[in-house]
């Protein structure tokens, strides 16, 4: 996905590099290339045309943020960066700090995102069940935050969640084998330090 029509220099590069790495998968990968705002129009149109899609990191983000749209918004959407020696798998939103403490985030992003890792370290069973367990939340028992349209968005709480994963078993066989399969994961200094200032804001408001 680029706009080498126009930004000839910059995606140019960008094309010509993709197109010379494919090279290596001829016949056994089905290429396409497009531009990027059609690309666009086809994702809302047709999105499952599309299996993987190469582009670069300011398409990439634009994209990914269209595509979230289209299963309910940011706080449906999981992300995950794969590289050879790491891994790091979060929500699209972010930190989303705006709504920090107010108890009305959706948590779906977040166990996507625990899903996601679970497959990138080898698990199988796990992200199954916790992918129908999340399915039977939304679909079957009806519990959603506001922005998938939940009438108690305030009343939608991690804990309450995780107690509703009865599509997959009893809580103790989901979230306990998920809780002990990601900990050893640990939170980067920087992500602790950003909260840390974020309590000392809502302190100091408070005051």
């Amino acid at each position: 996905m680029h706009k080498a029509n126009v930004l000839k220099a910059l995606t140019g590069v960008f094309l010509e590099a993709a197109l010379e790495v494919s090279k290596d998968d001829a016949g056994k990968l089905d290429r396409d290339e497009r531009i990027v705002d059609a690309c666009a129009m086809q994702l809302v149109l047709n999105p499952w045309q599309f299996d993987v899609i190469v582009t670069t990191n300011l398409f990439g983000d634009i994209l990914s943020d269209l595509v979230a749209g289209l299963v309910g918004g940011l706080g449906a959407a999981p992300g995950a960066n794969i590289g050879a020696k790491a891994a790091i798998s979060e929500t699209v939103h972010g930190s989303a700090p705006d709504i920090a403490g107010k108890g009305i985030a959706n948590p779906v992003a977040l166990r996507l995102a625990s899903r996601l890792m679970l497959d990138h370290v080898g698990q199988d069973e796990l992200p199954r069940r916790l992918r129908g367990a999340i399915d039977g939340v939304l679909n079957q028992d009806k519990v959603r935050t506001g922005d998938l349209g939940g009438a108690r968005p305030s009343g939608i709480s991690p804990a309450r969640w995780c107690g509703g994963l009865k599509a997959a078993g009893d809580r103790e066989r989901v979230c306990g084998p998920v809780r002990d399969g990601l900990s050893r994961f640990r939170r980067p200094r920087c992500a602790l330090a950003r909260d840390e200032r974020l309590k000392r804001d809502r302190r100091e408001e408070a005051a």
